[in-house]
């Protein structure tokens, strides 16, 4: 049986809205309750003990408060302003979750610690974009097919370019990178996914970690590492597909590209850059790391017209549908274009 996240706040269509957004998140590895009554909530903690309780400043009196801290172990309140300990409400959803893990691991609170998840191995399809002669618009090929994907199936982006520029084309404030998650790659398995769940930002659909700012530091990561990360990811998330936006920056990249049921190689329609992948192949083969080529479909990307500014936008028009050719030919995973 899943623990129990309760929520319950004041505003019936705020609680509603995060708790239809945490049900989705969590699927059966928690079962959200809201309430926006504070009897209606302490009837049902007295009697099923939920693991944890989401609780909107002033929702308690001190009355309600001492009932409920008889039979709930752990209370995080929502607040209307900007606190320490306490969840901002007047955010995403996105954020909301991500500051609700981040004080669950500062406080030590492991509600994911039953979860049916951390029992098994998960069957997650890694896909790469990779190619000797690095095309400008990779990043942008592998956010469609990323957003593409997660239409239907659960899927996390890395990207693992010097320059990503993530927080100027998408117009955000970053706190964390890819970097942070090596302090805690030591931690134990249900801490490990809180940090990595507090850490996510969102494009549509689809989750990415954000892409390392200071690149050197990528330099100090060896392939061991990357691999231990991966494994990880793969063991203890959630996950039904990785996308990883590759580049030779990255210590061990014949590793990691090993690892992958799908490789892209996206070039440029000129001789030089076909020279280069055709020098690429050889030295796989050199290096007898055929399986590479088995798993890689090269691809001339044409010259599109009309790429839209948005991120948000890519799954429309002539990017949707190159990388629906692209996919579909050598994926067994099932999507539609979004019609309009």
């Amino acid at each position: 049986m899943a623990d129990i996240l309760a929520i319950c706040d004041k505003e019936p269509v705020f609680v509603q809205i995060l708790a239809d957004y945490l049900r989705k998140k969590f699927k059966t590895e928690l079962e959200v309750q809201a309430f926006d009554h504070a009897d209606k909530l302490l009837t049902m903690a007295e009697e099923k003990q939920p693991v944890l309780c989401l609780v909107g400043e002033g929702m308690l009196d001190s009355f309600q408060l001492q009932r409920l801290l008889e039979c709930v172990e752990n209370l995080i309140y929502l607040s209307a302003k900007k606190r320490r300990d306490m969840v901002f409400k007047y955010q995403s959803v996105e954020r909301i979750t991500g500051d609700l893990l981040q004080i669950c691991d500062e406080r030590n609170i492991s509600v994911l610690k039953n979860t049916d998840f951390l029992a098994k191995r998960q069957n997650m399809k890694i896909i790469a974009f990779h190619a000797p002669a690095h095309h400008i618009l990779q990043s942008t090929l592998a956010l469609t097919m990323g957003q593409m994907i997660a239409r239907e199936k659960k899927v996390l982006y890395l990207n693992f370019e010097p320059y990503s520029a993530f927080d100027y084309l998408l117009q955000r404030t970053y706190e964390h990178d890819l970097m942070d998650i090596f302090f805690f790659l030591q931690e134990e398995r249900a801490k490990f996914r809180l940090k990595v769940e507090s850490m996510l930002e969102h494009i549509g659909n689809l989750d990415y970690i954000p892409p390392v700012f200071c690149y050197p530091d990528m330099e100090d990561i060896d392939a061991s590492l990357w691999q231990r990360l991966l494994q990880r990811i793969i063991d203890e998330m959630d996950y039904d597909v990785l996308v990883l936006d590759l580049t030779e920056h990255t210590r061990g990249l014949f590793s990691m590209l090993e690892m992958c049921d799908e490789i892209y190689a996206c070039l440029p329609d000129d001789g030089i850059a076909l020279a280069k992948a055709e020098q690429y192949e050889r030295l796989l083969v050199h290096m007898k790391k055929e399986s590479i080529l088995a798993h890689t479909r090269k691809s001339i990307v044409p010259v599109f017209h009309d790429i839209p500014l948005s991120n948000a936008m890519f799954t429309h028009g002539e990017l949707i549908r190159y990388i629906k050719e692209l996919h579909g030919e050598i994926s067994d995973l099932q999507v539609q274009e979004e019609e309009g």
